[in-house]
């Protein structure tokens, strides 16, 4: 299964783990931060995770998002999944960002303000 931590800063809030077919999460935080219902534990699927990391990302009706897309993501084609584990996620609007396994990277490492 992959997985993902979403983080607050440097808090855990939730635990994401997902394959082809099946989707889950769990809470490890606060669960009073705000993230998109679909994602919490009774509710999330694969569609919900495909539709959080599209969410963290430039919208694919962006003038310069084919630009943007070799540039920064080193990829051809808008996939908001394999764009999520390059961003990490990081957006302006808050402090959430994802940490994928095997990573020693805290929110100074990613953050954008």
């Amino acid at each position: 299964m992959n997985h993902f931590v979403i983080m607050n800063k440097d808090n855990p809030i939730l635990d994401v783990k997902y394959d082809l077919t099946t989707a889950e999460s769990k809470w490890l935080g606060e669960k009073h931060i705000k993230i998109p219902r679909n994602m919490y534990p009774d509710e999330i699927s694969i569609d919900a995770i495909y539709e959080f990391c599209e969410s963290r990302q430039p919208p694919r009706t962006r003038v310069d998002i084919d630009r943007i897309l070799r540039e920064k993501y080193e990829l051809m084609d808008y996939l908001p999944m394999q764009m999520c584990e390059k961003s990490h996620g990081i957006t302006m609007e808050d402090f959430l960002w994802t940490k994928f396994d095997n990573e020693d990277i805290t929110y100074e490492d990613v953050r954008v303000r």
